[in-house]
């Protein structure tokens, strides 16, 4: 749920200025500048950028060779091939994790940013664990937070501006570009690659399934969270005013405005 604050009234002249990313998703902010950093410091200070990938991007085949191939699963989440590559991730994580993050609070945007990036990595070397090709980019854990936000705001009106449309808008809800984008994936997975081909598909759609659990996880451990305080709360109702007289009875407790509790018994 998100949270609104009272604003002031606007004086004659002035203008509502919209907050900074910073302040409204925090996470998402730095993730964004922890990618661009990256992507920078490579394009300027590394020699050799492909040597640079291979030792730090996730190479299937490389996976389980040392403890090397492991830590790559998480650093390959920061490296990209070219600043395009980066810009189309970038776009995809605003509008994402800052629609995520307003509802779900920093801690689990970053949570559900490392486990969806994780889950992404493992699917394609499960996919493909022959190969020897590093897989660099953000974009499987990005498509975690992109299922996370279809889940958290499926009625969510967007705009689709793509080459694909012919940069025409296309008005629609946000679980039907869900569903548009995941079938984008799974034609791609059968060969069909839309994009011109180096897409990892099952990265990003075990990504995609990471964002999915997340979210159902947490709304059922939230559920378990409010049923334990609702039975913890009856409990202390009933010590406080007793239980029914018998079991043709129920007790029903009511609380009025001013925090006050009352206990009623009536008939089943």
């Amino acid at each position: 749920m998100m949270r609104w604050t009272a604003q002031r009234p606007l004086q004659p002249g002035s203008f509502a200025a919209r907050p900074s990313l910073r302040r409204v998703a925090p996470v998402t902010f730095w993730l964004m500048a922890a990618n661009v950093a990256v992507t920078l410091l490579t394009t300027l200070f590394v020699a050799e950028p492909d040597a640079f990938f291979w030792n730090w991007g996730l190479v299937p085949s490389q996976l389980g060779a040392s403890l090397h191939g492991w830590v790559t699963v998480f650093t390959s989440m920061f490296l990209h091939g070219g600043w395009l590559h980066l810009a189309a991730n970038m776009i995809m994580l605003y509008f994402a994790g800052r629609l995520v993050e307003t509802r779900i609070g920093p801690g689990r945007t970053a949570t559900l940013y490392a486990v969806a990036g994780v889950l992404a990595g493992l699917a394609q070397v499960a996919w493909d664990p022959t190969s020897g090709v590093p897989m660099v980019g953000a974009s499987g854990a990005i498509s975690g937070m992109f299922a996370a936000a279809v889940m958290l705001a499926p009625r969510e009106r967007v705009l689709l501006i793509t080459p694909l449309t012919l940069f025409i808008p296309i008005p629609m809800r946000l679980l039907t570009l869900g569903w548009l984008w995941l079938a984008l994936q799974v034609i791609g997975l059968m060969g069909a690659d839309p994009f011109g081909g180096g897409v990892a598909y099952m990265a990003h759609l075990g990504g995609y399934a990471g964002g999915l659990l997340f979210v159902w996880g947490l709304g059922w451990a939230l559920a378990r969270r409010r049923e334990s305080s609702r039975a913890d709360y009856a409990r202390r109702l009933a010590i406080q005013h007793g239980p029914a007289p018998s079991p043709r009875y129920r007790t029903v407790y009511v609380t009025d405005s001013m925090g006050r509790t009352f206990a009623f018994h009536e008939p089943r």
